[in-house]
């Protein structure tokens, strides 16, 4: 018999911070600034949508491959692949081979070999940053985009996207908004991060670093769209069972708009042994705006019901009505 190889030690909490803002320093900088800010997210949706979150209590996770815009993935496929070919990338290979040899080759195999289960396998549900002008109103943009015919944004505590837990296998980042242009100076900022940071990407284990680049990766081509949704504000949950998969998370076939396709169902609930609190649903939702609807009174009560139903002792002081005029 083979002695078990040893699990390499994992780096201290003030290590984790010091990679993240090395390797992912959007991630951090957005994370920092609704943090410091007491922001809320908000998830726009129909009617129909949010009844079913409030009534299930969960959040579905569609397929990237149902995505109202396959081509989003491509872009950030396209970005990335530029950008590790030309100067950007091979200044980012330079800076990663001084504190591990050759481990950006490494990493880039790997990578290549699950590209197809993250492009083909991944689920994503979306949120936007709430700015708190649009407490009373909503985000008209969005109204037009879902109230067909009522729209709900249901506005959400932002905590529960920074946890550290890893029970679910399903990781929060903010959407990057880049250009190609754009994407290469992110790469070019990254290298130089790497840089500063050779001591301690040098000291941590050769494949917890492999792993973590090809997160990196990961998450360059499912939060990476083109700059002109920006005002969209956009972060994502993105879960890969191929790759990580939770038994919290359960896989069915639903038919949407007229499309059966898998999803997977989000629970929101708290598993405080492994460090996920909040995400219940008198926790999590802070406020819920009624969108332009020719239904008001009855949109009103069924989402009185629905929020006590799910344990909300004043569902009356969280809903809004927008007042935004119905244009037909």
């Amino acid at each position: 018999m083979h002695s078990p190889e040893p699990v390499p030690p994992l780096p201290s909490p003030e290590a984790w911070e010091r990679v993240d803002a090395a390797l992912f320093p959007l991630m951090v900088q957005q994370r920092d600034r609704v943090r410091a800010t007491g922001g809320h997210f908000v998830h726009y949706t129909s009617g129909e949508g949010a009844e079913g979150i409030l009534k299930s209590r969960s959040v579905w996770l569609r397929s990237t491959t149902c995505m109202n815009d396959y081509s989003e993935l491509r872009h950030g496929y396209d970005c990335l692949r530029k950008a590790w070919q030309g100067d950007s990338g091979r200044a980012l290979q330079e800076a990663l081979g001084r504190c591990h040899p050759r481990i950006a080759d490494q990493a880039a195999q790997e990578f290549d070999r699950i590209t197809g289960a993250i492009l083909n396998g991944s689920f994503v549900t979306c949120f936007s940053e709430h700015d708190p002008r649009e407490d009373l109103y909503g985000r008209l943009s969005m109204w037009r985009a879902y109230c067909n015919p009522t729209g709900i944004a249901l506005v959400i505590n932002s905590e529960p996207f920074f946890l550290k837990s890893d029970v679910l296998k399903a990781y929060s980042s903010p959407v990057a908004d880049l250009s190609e242009l754009e994407f290469n100076e992110m790469i070019h900022k990254i290298a130089a991060n790497v840089a500063g940071e050779r001591d301690l990407l040098s000291s941590l284990d050769r494949s917890l670093i492999v792993q973590i680049l090809v997160n990196m990766f990961k998450f360059a081509i499912l939060c990476t769209k083109h700059p002109a949704f920006g005002e969209e504000k956009e972060w994502r949950i993105a879960y890969t069972p191929g790759l990580l998969s939770s038994v919290h998370l359960a896989r069915h076939v639903r038919t949407l708009k007229g499309v059966t396709q898998p999803v997977c169902d989000l629970p929101l609930k708290d598993i405080e042994q492994e460090g996920l609190v909040g995400i219940e649903i008198p926790q999590l939702v802070h406020k819920i705006i009624i969108g332009p609807t020719q239904y008001l009174t009855a949109t009103r009560s069924a989402l009185w019901y629905l929020l006590e139903e799910a344990g909300v002792s004043n569902p009356g002081e969280r809903i809004v009505l927008s007042g935004v005029p119905l244009r037909t």
